[in-house]
């Protein structure tokens, strides 16, 4: 399988751009699939780590003449072989990958020329890999390799017979502008009257979210050409898995590719999208500075309006505030309902209200002994003058 023409390798993963030399503008599909949670697979990482240890001392065990100079190496340099062990689900990972690039750069070559590559073949592409990718680099010995891969390449040839699949598209990137990302299928193949998604797996098995690849091809919207050429989206029936396992054989694993499958796959390039380090502001040193942060951050003073209006915008028309450095505190805020009339705001001639006991409201003017809503007052009084009150800062 060769390396996509306009994948361009990221920071923040494998990301595409949509001509030749152009900037990278979408992320790949696995980058955004790879957003998912991988918590269950921290206990294969202290496995492996653990394995690599207990590989070092077997090899001391082995060869004990070396055993004091070995000991004497691992204990001058702890941070190297804290490394090492740290690595070893990072190596079998690549080990992994790149023994399943050859596979698919063998298979792929079998698709456009429509025979098997011979022994000389696989020579020559193991070669060309390693030279161009530094891929392979883990594997110690060639032969082993070419019979491992003989074994798939056996599973693959079944599949051919079986299935007489026609290949209309072989490492084709798709786009989708919509949602925003790019990627590349092994083949968009034909069975019977079906076009579909295929895509060749040499993992021990075949796993559940293969579905979020699948299904991100299937909703593409266009076919896109390593020279930037745009070409119509065919209508794919689905998607599938070739699974080529290490026991050699084949199976052919249908996808899940609905709506809900593609609503994970979106929410995953939401999650793609977020910078966690844009989240932090800057450390406040009052209380002031960090209500407004706060206030900012979240969008609060947008959304109080009027309230806290950039100069340059005007307030509401049925509503005049005070800067939001001259509101009250929530503590210092009236109670609600009308406030309750100052001697001066009382008409010349009206009764005065008699004092109310502390806790007890005072009684209306000319209301009965029966307790009831006070309905004397049914406009409330002109707005209080509060540019008085100062914040608690």
């Amino acid at each position: 399988m060769t390396s996509p023409r306009l994948s361009i390798d990221t920071p923040r993963g494998r990301m595409y751009a949509l001509e030749p030399g152009g900037a990278p503008l979408y992320p790949s599909i696995t980058t955004v699939a790879g957003m998912r949670a991988k918590d269950h697979l921290q206990g294969w990482y202290a496995t492996m780590a653990s394995k690599r240890a207990l590989e070092m001392f077997d090899y001391l065990r082995r060869n004990p003449d070396r055993a004091s100079e070995e000991i004497r190496r691992v204990t001058s340099s702890k941070w190297g072989t804290q490394k090492k062990i740290a690595a070893a689900a990072e190596d079998y990972t690549r080990r992994a990958s790149d023994f399943g690039t050859y596979v698919h750069a063998l298979c792929e070559d079998w698709e456009r020329s429509g025979s098997r590559p011979s022994r000389q073949d696989m020579s020559d592409k193991a070669a060309q890999l390693r030279a161009d990718a530094g891929a392979l680099a883990q594997e110690r010995s060639l032969e082993d390799l070419l019979a491992r891969a003989d074994q798939r390449l056996d599973g693959f040839g079944s599949f051919l017979e079986d299935f007489q699949p026609e290949f209309v598209e072989v490492e084709q990137t798709v786009v989708n502008h919509e949602v925003g990302y790019a990627g590349t299928t092994d083949a968009i193949v034909k069975i019977g009257n079906s076009l579909l998604s295929a895509d060749i797996k040499t993992s021990k098995k075949v796993r559940g979210d293969y579905a979020l690849q699948g299904v991100a091809v299937v909703n593409a919207e266009q076919l896109l050409d390593d020279d930037g050429t745009v070409r119509p989206m065919p209508d794919l029936v689905g998607a599938c898995v070739i699974h080529l396992p290490e026991a050699g054989g084949y199976s052919v694993v249908p996808l899940r590719t609905g709506d809900a499958e593609f609503a994970v796959f979106r929410a995953l390039k939401q999650a793609w999208l977020f910078e966690a380090e844009e989240c932090i502001s800057a450390p406040s040193t009052t209380p002031q500075q960090l209500l407004l942060s706060l206030l900012r951050a979240k969008g609060g003073l947008d959304a109080l309006g009027s309230l806290a209006a950039p100069s340059g915008r005007s307030a509401s028309p049925d509503r005049t505030a005070a800067p939001l450095e001259e509101v009250a505190p929530l503590g210092d805020q009236p109670a609600s309902g009308p406030a309750p009339l100052s001697p001066q705001e009382i008409p010349a001639g009206a009764a005065q209200p008699a004092a109310a006991p502390d806790g007890a409201a005072p009684a209306a003017e000319g209301a009965a002994t029966a307790p009831g809503p006070d309905l004397s007052r049914a406009a409330d009084p002109a707005p209080r003058d509060t540019s008085a009150l100062q914040p608690r800062f």
